[in-house]
């Protein structure tokens, strides 16, 4: 089904309890988790014209992570990683149940852009974000929350406004150049990470991040396999 008799709807990811995450489709998009067969509405940051949301992936405690839009400032237009979770259980959104991630762009920049795909169960969370002003470069990243935190400095929004960087927020590189973009797409409990990087050869390849270290998947696979 959809929300609010919305044209599509989207499931992204599902935990082992059985719950949804995702997004529905009408004149915007928001985000929704799905469970005990309801909806439970997940709102951007902000709303007007622009206010989308979407959810990408869900934990076992039901703690979702995706993109969300907001604004800081005429100019300051910004689309953000997020989590949120149903933390007092009533099934509505509050926005003090959202958590905003910042980006690596630098202090006194935009830090226009950061996407949450992933989130495993200890809430480590995994995406893609600019690493400067602007859009590209966009490099992998993973987040281990402290203390309930998923961004340091948190500030809404005025901090924010002037520096989005998050600290807690770790920047997993790529296969090649600093030039080059990659994406980190699923994560295991174990915080092993996996995603894909372009490289200097023109390609996408898909990486294994784990213990600090990025490997080629194309590394561990026999040169004649085919593959």
């Amino acid at each position: 089904g959809t929300m609010e008799s919305g044209l599509v709807s989207l499931g992204m990811g599902i935990n082992d309890m059985g719950d949804l995450a995702g997004a529905s489709y009408k004149s915007y998009n928001h985000g929704f988790v799905f469970r005990s067969n309801q909806f439970v509405h997940v709102f951007p940051w902000q709303m007007n014209q622009y206010g989308n949301s979407e959810c990408f992936g869900i934990n076992s405690e039901g703690r979702t992570c995706g993109i969300t839009y907001l604004l800081f400032g005429a100019g300051y237009e910004r689309w953000w990683g997020y989590v949120w979770r149903d933390e007092n259980g009533d099934g509505v959104h509050q926005s003090s149940e959202m958590q905003a991630l910042g980006s690596l762009g630098v202090a006194y920049s935009a830090g226009m852009h950061s996407q949450a795909n992933a989130i495993n169960d200890l809430g480590q969370v995994v995406g893609l974000t600019g690493i400067t002003n602007n859009w590209y470069p966009h490099h992998a990243f993973v987040i281990t929350p402290s203390l309930g935190k998923w961004k340091i400095p948190e500030g809404d929004p005025r901090p924010d406004y002037i520096n989005p960087t998050n600290s807690l927020m770790q920047n997993i590189g790529t296969l090649d150049r600093l030039t080059d973009n990659s994406e980190a797409t699923a994560l295991n409990n174990q915080g092993w990470v996996v995603g894909y990087s372009t490289t200097s050869s023109g390609t996408n390849q898909a990486f294994l991040w784990r213990d600090g270290t990025m490997v080629n998947l194309n590394s561990l696979i026999s040169s004649n396999s085919g593959w």
